[in-house]
């Protein structure tokens, strides 16, 4: 091989490897930057001004048709092709699959029971209660954040009612994911609290 091949081969391989190597430098650069805690609250931000949208923008046709205030019906159902599926969208897998479970065991208690059974989940925790005012949330703030967990406060608010809520945010699927949710039915957290992953744990489908 001659000195001028050798050269030239050299020239090849760095042109074909400095894109991939850039690449992975702008890779390894976004996930450092969503370890910040500006980009947690970012996401949290986005997170509920999509949730929010879409249920005002649901309960203003439910109030077109009916008249009054807007019953919002759950669980959201995937195969509604008009409703997002907000828990696979923007929630882990332990999250999706704890929510599954429950929502099966009620059908099948639902199936063999002469007993009526309303079910878990009689409230949505996207707005925190069973029917729908205008929603909106503020006051998010990242309390902690220590490797691929992160805990953040808001305010969500559901016409005149109001509830803080705590958020436990994973690191999943290359982006911050919701955990779980605890809602503190006063302004402060004390010790009236509904925690949404301890309360599915617990329940019996009865």
């Amino acid at each position: 091989m001659t000195l001028q091949l050798f050269k030239w081969m050299m020239a090849l391989a760095i042109m074909l490897y400095l894109p991939m190597l850039f690449e992975r430098v702008r890779g390894i650069r976004r996930q450092e930057g969503k370890r910040s805690d500006a980009y947690v609250k970012e996401r949290v931000e986005r997170i509920y001004f999509d949730v929010t949208h879409f249920y005002n923008r649901l309960g203003t046709l439910r109030q077109e048709e009916e008249g009054g205030g807007a019953s919002i019906p759950f669980p959201v159902k995937a195969d509604k092709d008009e409703w997002p599926d907000f828990d696979r969208l923007y929630c882990t897998d332990a999250w999706t699959a704890q929510v599954g479970a429950v929502q099966q065991g009620d059908e099948r208690y639902s199936s063999v029971s002469d007993v009526e059974n309303e079910g878990f989940f009689t409230r949505n925790y996207w707005t925190a209660f069973a029917d729908l005012d205008f929603l909106y949330a503020n006051k998010v703030e990242v309390i902690d954040r220590s490797g691929d967990v992160a805990t953040v406060s808001l305010t969500l608010h559901n016409g005149d009612r109001s509830v803080p809520v705590l958020l436990v945010m994973n690191f999943e699927h290359d982006d911050w994911r919701i955990d779980n949710m605890t809602y503190y039915w006063n302004e402060k957290p004390s010790t009236r609290y509904y925690d949404w992953r301890q309360e599915m744990e617990k329940y019996n489908y009865r």
